[in-house]
């Protein structure tokens, strides 16, 4: 039986640098018989990037889980899918996601326990926008902005660690970030424009020790803006 498979999602978690970039990933989706692997490929040339995180997308685009990271070249598989998949290379340049023994299963994925409102907002230039992102994962005290561009590109806008607000350089003065990591964050974006119409995305994690930015991604929502 010939089924589609979701894309995978590749992001890219930077520990230096507070520069947006395209990372590149191919195929964009297969057509694949069951019990067949498939592999998809991520590379980027972005300096002081070392973690290359895969995600899976749901055919509705309702949301997306991780199922697992590369750190340099040390490979770590999210429980669930220690048996599903292989990550292999280098993050610090390209990796690659393969996925054994497909099944109907592998183009359809389970929300998990993040939950970000509203689901889609219709604004006029100028005006402002919130989203807000809530979660009951315990010991989670982080909470993720991402901005997808129609183009596929991901950028980090910034996170809430705690009380504690941390927007990148980059959009310091045009978002702020309200709330609290450990269960309900908010992400305001002022004096709409243009540019700001893309696809939003919310992430709950757990905030390693020394600020290690310990990535453990789950379930992340959409709202389109």
């Amino acid at each position: 039986m010939n089924f589609l498979l979701s894309l995978s999602v590749c992001l890219l978690w930077l520990t230096a640098g507070n520069h947006a970039k395209t990372v590149l990933q191919s195929p964009d989706d297969l057509m694949k018989n069951e019990d067949v692997s498939a592999v998809f490929t991520c590379s980027h040339n972005i300096q002081d990037y070392n973690r290359m995180l895969w995600y899976k997308q749901s055919r509705d685009t309702s949301g997306l889980t991780l199922m697992g990271y590369l750190s340099f070249d040390q490979e770590n598989k999210e429980p669930g899918f220690g048996n599903k998949i292989n990550l292999d290379g280098d993050a610090k340049k390209n990796g690659t996601l393969t996925i054994k023994k497909l099944t109907l299963n592998d183009s359809s994925v389970v929300n998990g326990s993040v939950q970000q409102s509203p689901s889609n907002l219709i604004k006029t230039e100028r005006d402002s926008a919130e989203l807000v992102c809530t979660h009951n994962i315990t010991s989670y005290n982080i909470i993720l902005w991402y901005k997808q561009t129609r183009g596929h590109e991901l950028t980090l806008l910034g996170y809430i660690w705690n009380t504690n607000y941390y927007p990148e350089d980059h959009f310091k003065g045009k978002i702020r970030l309200n709330g609290d990591g450990t269960k309900t964050g908010s992400f305001k974006i002022e004096a709409l424009a243009l540019n700001d119409s893309a696809m939003y995305f919310c992430a709950a994690s757990l905030h390693g020790v020394m600020c290690s930015r310990d990535t453990i991604q789950k379930a992340l929502k959409a709202a389109e803006l």
